[in-house]
């Protein structure tokens, strides 16, 4: 079950959230010099200089430990259904409350005597203050080095620095700074083939239209919202307005509302526009003009939007200078943020930095403590990564980050019902001996930073018990094992500045599963119930008391990288795993 499970809802039933057991929290010592970019020099990525005099943010992440290690209690307790405690989630100010410390006033006042010139705000939970000064400022209090990385993959580009060290005066009171050493998100896990190697990757222009003239046999091998409902017997989509989602994007990722519109009447579907947009990218001309840059976030809102309607909707950009850490920390310190987040992003773990990740996985906490979720895509190049596309030979298992976090679930790709209506899921997988190869394969391993989580044990002890389950050794056979539950990823239909493409990816699934948390939260709300929150402990208990209620994937592997169309995909000989029974 590396892979995991495809989930089969019945009806969106209550009972994905009636039984669990406790889980374990797991916390890495921080570290306050990442060794992220300690060289300078970074594979897949070049540095050059920068103005010394421009503007650069640092956020200081503000000590809260005790607060933080009462938090991870509490969630224990409030995502275990076993526990008398659980759904009994905090508020934003009670979370505030137990994050309150003397350090904060401690980094305020020492920036406004230290920095020259800079300016700052402080988050209202307190746990992080962001301060804007000069290069040159930095590179002398924090004994940093800025320059600015570009990625040889994306393009895409930060200011960042090999190393910075907190002064003397605030070590007892900030535990990690962000914007310094880790590194931006990376890539987007998205869609199909390359489109003149620019933005996400999907088919040609087709007909997605459902109405359209369908091949011979009178069917046409798509997957359409109708055959989500089918595949995973959701009978009803109408969340009645009840709950909330998001959807992060990165960078210039720009949706369409005039394309969601297509979308939506194009399939009958309740029409509705996004309720929030944060960050402005919403420009309906530029996905005529540069549809490359729509395709994932066009993907996000149209799946999630088309799974779980009259829901309100965010649009959650942010800019490609920032990290996954950096977005959470604000989704953690927003009141009214949604209840479930879709990320369909992610890079290198051993990209992102132990200080990040530990900072990620505490906004995490502290969401989860709220009952919010975070629902995250486990890859779309098998166990290599995005490196590995049409690079014959560059193979390894390489965990992405943040699908390897312990406080989100993590969601792979399958494919098969859509392809032939009434088979077996299968996993995703570009390798050209599959019957129907699709041009992405679902990622999945195990974290090389972060434990194996109880809830999760007997999981990961039961795919160890089976036979050829790998390809060869080389991964961390105690992490945490992701993806957590799989659902289809080939073929979606989607517009893209009114033009239809076919798209392939864990960011289909993501969205798509994230929606159908939504449609439980809506059930549950309804009910005068609590929201989900944190579903891995649910989830995994509720496989072993009730498996008929998933498919299980027992056919397939995850030893291909996406392909593209200058060529088959890289498949590697000796790195990878194969589905397995349980």
């Amino acid at each position: 079950p590396l892979f995991h499970h495809s989930v089969a809802w019945t009806g969106v039933r209550d009972t994905v959230v009636t039984c669990a057991f406790p889980m374990k929290v797991v916390v890495v010592a921080t570290v306050l010099a990442l060794t992220t970019v300690s060289s300078g020099a970074v594979d897949g990525w070049r540095t050059s200089t920068v103005d010394l005099e421009s503007q650069h943010e640092v956020v200081f992440r503000v000590n809260t430990s005790s607060g933080d290690a009462e938090l991870e209690r509490i969630l224990a307790l409030v995502s275990n259904p076993a526990s008398e405690r659980y759904g009994k989630y905090l508020s934003f100010s009670e979370v505030g409350d137990i994050l309150a410390t003397p350090s904060t006033a401690v980094v305020e006042e020492w920036l406004t005597a230290t920095v020259p010139g800079v300016s700052q705000t402080t988050t209202l939970h307190g746990d992080y203050v962001k301060a804007t000064a000069a290069v040159s400022s930095w590179n002398e209090i924090l004994g940093a080095d800025f320059m600015l990385y570009e990625s040889t993959t994306t393009g895409v580009s930060a200011v960042r620095t090999p190393s910075a060290h907190v002064p003397a005066a605030l070590t007892e009171h900030v535990t990690a700074t962000l914007l310094t050493t880790d590194l931006p998100v990376a890539f987007e896990y998205g869609a199909a083939k390359q489109v003149d190697g620019q933005g996400p990757r999907h088919s040609r222009p087709v007909d997605i239209g459902a109405k359209a003239v369908k091949d011979d046999d009178g069917f046409r091998p798509y997957v359409y919202p109708s055959v989500l409902n089918t595949v995973y017997n959701i009978t009803d989509n109408d969340g009645q307005g009840l709950g909330s989602q998001s959807v992060f994007e990165n960078g210039d990722n720009n949706y369409s509302p005039a394309d969601l519109r297509k979308f939506q009447e194009e399939y009958d579907l309740k029409v509705q526009a996004i309720t929030k947009d944060i960050g402005g990218e919403d420009d309906s001309d530029t996905c005529i003009w540069q549809p490359y840059k729509c395709g994932e976030a066009n993907l996000d809102t149209q799946q999630i939007m088309a799974v779980a309607q009259d829901v309100p909707t965010w649009f959650w950009s942010v800019s490609s200078m920032t990290s996954f850490d950096y977005w959470l920390a604000d989704v953690a310190n927003t009141p009214d943020a949604p209840l479930v987040h879709s990320v369909s992003y992610g890079q290198y773990e051993s990209e992102a930095g132990v200080s990040s990740m530990e900072s990620f996985n505490s906004a995490a906490v502290k969401l989860g403590t709220q009952g919010k979720t975070v629902v995250v895509s486990s890859g779309d190049d098998g166990v290599a990564g995005n490196k590995a596309q049409g690079q014959v030979g560059v193979c390894d298992y390489a965990p992405q980050w943040p699908a390897t976090s312990p406080y989100v679930t993590t969601v792979g790709a399958t494919q098969g019902p859509e392809t032939n209506p009434g088979t077996d899921e299968i996993a995703c997988s570009s390798n050209p001996l599959t019957a129907d190869p699709a041009y992405i394969s679902s990622g999945g391993g195990f974290s090389d930073t972060w434990l194996t989580q109880d809830w999760q044990a007997d999981a990961v002890a039961g795919f160890f018990a089976q036979k050829n389950i790998d390809y060869g050794s080389g991964y961390n056979t105690k992490g945490r094992g992701y993806p957590d539950v799989a659902l289809l990823g080939h073929n979606y239909p989607v517009y893209e500045g009114g033009v239809g493409y076919l798209e392939d990816g864990t960011s289909a699934s993501t969205p798509v599963f994230a929606a159908m948390l939504s449609l439980i939260n809506a059930r549950r709300l309804a009910a005068g119930k609590s929201s989900v929150g944190f579903a891995n402990p649910a989830l995994y208990a509720l496989y072993a008391s009730n498996p008929e209620l998933f498919n299980d994937i027992t056919e397939g592997s995850n030893n291909c990288a996406a392909g593209n169309w200058d060529g088959p995909a890289n498949c590697c000989e000796r790195y990878g795993f194969h589905t397995t029974t349980g």
